[in-house]
């Protein structure tokens, strides 16, 4: 535990945690993320040591079940794959970053995460 918070997912780069921590984000869940890197100095550290995912414990299942799709396979490959998202009002494919459908206008479902 750091400072109250519970560790729930190690990553194997900085770009999947910051993924995962904007995701519980816009679901209303404070995250924090832990690694090291000796001030940027050595940022292979974090491929040894992994970079830590924090959550406050009364979060940890709302945030295992959000973070579900994306801890299933964290490979750089098949990291954007697994986060896409299809639009339930007309069915577009579109990327992670996208919170509305660039075809329609339709807010992404937060259910489906």
């Amino acid at each position: 535990m750091l400072n109250g918070y519970v560790e729930i997912e190690v990553f194997d780069n900085d770009l999947n945690a910051e993924i995962a921590k904007g995701i519980l984000a816009e679901n209303g869940v404070e995250a924090m993320i832990g690694k090291d890197d000796c001030g940027g100095m050595l940022p292979n550290l974090q491929v040894t040591q992994g970079v830590r995912l924090y959550v406050l414990p009364r979060d940890v299942e709302k945030s295992e079940r959000l973070l579900k799709p994306i801890t299933a396979d964290q490979s750089a490959e098949n990291a954007e794959a697994v986060l896409m998202w299809r639009c339930s009002n007309c069915g577009e494919i579109l990327e992670p970053q996208f919170t509305s459908c660039w075809k329609c206008g339709a807010d992404r479902d937060r259910s489906s995460v």
